[in-house]
């Protein structure tokens, strides 16, 4: 890249965008490297392969693909599956020389954006699966909905844990009796049982609980005996 060339992509606008929506804008110089390769990010979501190049302004004529143009906008579509080789900026009015630039394809993180997936689809079933607890003297109620028609049964894991209350704030001199603190959430200690719920019950009343911290763990099962989802531990207090 000479110096006119780079002159005016520096004063050019590009994004590339999976669709016509204009994102992340910069200059067309924050697209090329140390190694003046054009850089195409791919979209967070490996799955989209097609990314569009789009570049504004009056300064330039053209960009091609592999000597391939739009004769109608400055666009050009890239293919993670089909990758081209170069992209080329044509000048208008000849101002300088067309510039040629190699193609790198920068993939996604592919684990992360399963990971993300996966969490997301968990927490959709958490909601769907709408667990609630209710205590009673030494007992707990433990409520929940299958989440799918292939539901078969639930495995409720019970955990002894160690609290995290809420701090309480007295002024000096004032005595009266507090209420009990709030508790915030928990630290498993260990598994004190696991309880299995069959297809036809959606609760479980798990008995004979001591005061303390305890957590709860629901995970549905499906006809085949594979996990549908697991639970994030919920804690509570008997008291």
């Amino acid at each position: 890249m000479n110096k006119y060339q780079k002159f005016i992509l520096e004063r050019t606008l590009c994004f590339i965008s999976k669709d016509m929506e204009v994102n992340d804008k910069k200059a067309v110089t924050n697209y090329v490297n140390d190694n003046d390769e054009f850089m195409i990010q791919q979209d967070e979501n490996y799955n989209i392969k097609k990314h569009n190049i789009i570049v504004g302004g009056l300064s330039i004529d053209s960009i091609e693909i592999d000597g391939k143009k739009d004769d109608k906008m400055n666009l050009a579509v890239v293919d993670f599956d089909n990758r081209a080789k170069e992209i080329t900026f044509n000048f208008a009015n000849n101002v300088a020389e067309p510039l040629t630039l190699k193609l790198k394809f920068i993939e996604s993180d592919h684990a992360s954006f399963d990971a993300k997936e996966a969490e997301s689809n968990r927490q959709n079933l958490m909601a769907a699966a709408n667990i609630k607890l209710a205590t009673v003297a030494d007992l707990v109620n433990v409520y929940f909905q299958p989440v799918t028609e292939n539901y078969s049964y639930t495995v409720i894991e019970l955990y002894l844990a160690q609290g995290n209350f809420e701090k309480q704030h007295i002024s000096s001199g004032v005595a009266y009796k507090l209420p009990p603190a709030k508790l915030l959430g928990g630290t498993i200690e260990s598994l004190l049982g696991k309880f299995k719920v069959e297809d036809g019950m959606f609760f479980k009343a798990i008995t004979g609980l001591a005061n303390g911290v305890y957590g709860v763990k629901i995970t549905e099962f499906d006809k085949s005996e594979k996990p549908l989802f697991s639970s994030d531990v919920m804690f509570f207090v008997i008291r």
